[in-house]
């Protein structure tokens, strides 16, 4: 029935389109999502583009696509949304947080494909972004980045060289 649901909600949408094909931001977002929620990742990509094409900075459409790019493991691709997202909302502690559970994603991945020198790099480019503006817990989170990064970074060149020797 949900299956159903969504196919009647995708052909709506696109019957929309063929009717008045300029739509507002949030119509292109809500078609993606459809596609999205229907395994037409391809399609709904191009409707959250479309959608940024509308507004580069909206959020729900930077958000989704991020997501989306996550869920595919396209992590370069979806560090870029994020950070864009970062850039326009920078006390939003939010997405900060999913850029951080995604590079640790990213970099697991690679060590995982003996690729340590590309973990490292992600690791220390994540480390140069600039962090949320929150006050309160700003200097918290340099200082625990800082003592993490640093960290992290010497634990993969560490294995890099055993691995290497």
């Amino acid at each position: 029935m949900a299956q159903k649901n969504l196919q009647r909600a995708i052909a709506h949408y696109q019957k929309a389109i063929a009717l008045q094909p300029k739509q507002p931001v949030w119509f292109y977002v809500g078609w993606g999502d459809a596609l999205n929620q229907n395994g037409q990742i391809e399609e709904a990509i191009a409707a959250y583009q479309k959608a940024i094409a509308l507004n580069p900075n909206s959020i729900p459409a930077l958000s989704k696509l991020a997501e989306l790019y996550r869920n595919q493991q396209e992590y370069e691709k979806a560090f870029t949304y994020y950070l864009k997202i970062i850039s326009l909302q920078p006390k939003k502690l939010f997405f900060f947080q999913n850029l951080v559970r995604m590079s640790r994603e990213y970099a697991q991945i690679l060590l995982k494909q003996n690729e340590l020198d590309r973990a490292i790099a992600t690791y220390q480019e994540f480390l140069n972004q600039k962090k949320p503006q929150n006050v309160k817990i700003e200097s918290k989170l340099d200082s625990i980045y800082d003592v993490l990064g640093r960290v992290i970074i010497k634990l993969l060149t560490f294995f890099a060289l055993i691995i290497r020797d």
